[in-house]
């Protein structure tokens, strides 16, 4: 299967994008953002931990992450769910991907066996100890043996745990395509570029002023506006640093509003360039995408004239760059 990444500054069109596309007979995604590959302690942080980064420590703690944050990644239970609420409800953190429940999206049992799998694969010996520098008051802990290995095999092992995930939720040899819409996909391509050689990457972008005003509204986005800008001025500073090392075929920049504006032209070059056919179920997914709800042009009642004033000047280049002035 071909993964198709979905990134942009956050709140910039990623899950309509993927909602548009989920509406292809030939994809298959999931309701959240997958972010087990990118998020610390993800399929990332493992894979360097095994190959360039790599210490016998190194391997052990980067495996133990990445189990914990999958075991995080699961279901919720009732009482789970119901503290997550509550604290959240008093300005408290939540439980860490509490509502992600990714686990139960690709099926529970197989999201499990999958993970033990992966391991299987990974481990060849596991003995009593522990590592200086490793969680205090375990009981019986172990020490697991992992790695070294090149980037091919490690990229093989760790990219085809997520291609079944996504084969399994599929159920269907006529699924040729995932889809994953967490935002900072853009930032991690050439790591990404290890373990899906054969990714199709999009960036999906929108006027900059909008998408600090939509951030505004997110507790996990920040209050200050020019906090906010200055935070993505340099996300932007950095994808561009990315997208310059990229071969030009793995990657697509789209605009919201021109997506909206015309999808029947936007969206065939999007399937041509993700190896789609092009399909009627999404130009009209796309067509049914109310514009209200994507909130264009907010920035003009969200801002005040200083604040966009301040943002013009933090996004000058980048405005300019993608045509937003």
């Amino acid at each position: 299967m071909t993964p198709v990444l979905i990134g942009g500054s956050g709140r910039s069109g990623t899950s309509i994008l993927k909602q548009i596309l989920s509406a292809h007979p030939c994809t298959v995604s999931i309701a959240s953002e997958l972010r087990i590959i990118i998020d610390p302690g993800g399929g990332l942080d493992l894979f360097s931990a095994l190959t360039d980064r790599w210490s016998p420590y190194s391997a052990d703690r980067a495996l133990l992450r990445f189990r914990r944050l999958l075991e995080d990644c699961a279901s919720e239970n009732p009482f789970q769910k119901a503290f997550r609420l509550m604290v959240t409800a008093v300005g408290a953190s939540p439980r860490r991907y509490g509502h992600c429940a990714i686990g139960s999206q690709f099926g529970d049992s197989f999201y499990r066996q999958r993970l033990e799998r992966l391991f299987g694969q990974l481990i060849r010996d596991r003995s009593a100890g522990y590592w200086i520098g490793s969680p205090s008051y375990r009981m019986n802990p172990v020490i697991q043996e992992a790695g070294p290995l090149d980037s091919e095999t490690a990229g093989e092992i760790i990219g085809s745990f997520f291609h079944d995930l996504y084969r399994h939720r599929a159920g269907s040899d006529k699924v040729t395509h995932w889809l994953d819409d967490t935002p900072f996909n853009i930032l991690h391509a050439l790591g990404l570029l290890a373990l899906f050689p054969d990714m199709r990457l999009l960036h999906i972008h929108r006027n900059p002023l909008d998408v600090v005003a939509s951030y505004r509204t997110k507790a996990w986005g920040g209050q200050e506006t020019e906090t906010i800008a200055r935070r993505l001025s340099h996300v932007f500073q950095k994808w561009l640093a990315v997208r310059d090392q990229l071969p030009a075929p793995m990657y697509m920049e789209i605009g919201l509003e021109p997506l909206l504006d015309n999808p029947k032209k936007v969206l065939a070059e999007l399937c041509g360039f993700a190896g789609l056919e092009t399909d009627q179920a999404i130009i009209e997914a796309a067509e049914n995408v109310v514009r209200e709800d994507a909130h264009l042009g907010r920035w003009k009642s969200d801002l005040s004239p200083q604040e966009a004033d301040k943002c013009r000047e933090l996004f000058h280049p980048i405005m300019t760059a993608y045509g937003y002035v």
